[in-house]
């Protein structure tokens, strides 16, 4: 439901939407499906006005959830982030953009944490900052791993999964559960997606202190 339309004609986009489109069409240009890339230029032109300050030089790269008739730009929330630097990265921006610079910093400034958990976040900003390599790809790659792993169902009938409860989103079991597992996936997932986005990262920086 987006500013009271509900379905898939809705008058008013939103990142969460357009970012996984973006991927699904990513995943057609690898199976040599055709389709119009302008799709991707448009695409960048809606993240751009998501974008505090329409993306210039003076965002701090920030990407709103929708924007609306009445909004120039978007409000900068650092929870579509993520989603806003995994399109720009998919549609060709490179790693030392000011722009995924300047969001990569925003999400460093809150660092994944148990008591303020939102799983939705972490899988587009984990996507993110393993696609930015280097320190940003290590950095938060140790926190969400940690909060991950300490805070995983280790007994009983839940064993392997995450509690929902306290989710910034309040869904349930199995979202928060796939969620998670796709954070810790993401270094084996997306080998063929991630081609153009530097080196594969070492597993040793990686998984250990």
């Amino acid at each position: 439901m987006v500013d009271g339309v509900i379905g898939p004609k809705a008058k008013v986009s939103d990142m969460s939407v357009t970012g996984w489109f973006i991927q699904a069409l990513k995943t057609a240009k690898l199976a040599h499906i055709k389709f119009d890339h302008k799709i991707f230029s448009n695409a960048m032109a809606w993240v751009d006005r998501a974008t505090d300050q329409g993306g210039t030089r003076n965002s701090t790269g920030g990407v709103g959830y929708v924007v609306n008739k009445t909004m120039k730009y978007g409000d900068g929330s650092i929870a579509l982030g993520g989603a806003g630097m995994v399109i720009r990265q998919f549609t060709g921006t490179g790693v030392k953009s000011h722009l995924l610079i300047k969001a990569a910093k925003l999400q460093q400034k809150q660092p994944p944490t148990w008591k303020a958990k939102n799983f939705y976040r972490w899988y587009y900003s984990t996507y993110a900052m393993h696609n930015m390599g280097g320190e940003y790809r290590i950095w938060w790659n140790r926190r969400i791993r940690d909060v991950l792993l300490e805070n995983q169902s280790k007994s009983g009938d839940q064993a392997g999964s995450w509690e929902p409860k306290g989710d910034a989103h309040t869904a349930g079991r199995v979202y928060t559960t796939a969620l998670g597992a796709l954070c810790l996936e993401v270094y084996y997932r997306y080998g063929d997606a991630l081609r153009g986005f530097g080196t594969a990262p070492d597993l040793d920086d990686l998984f250990f202190d």
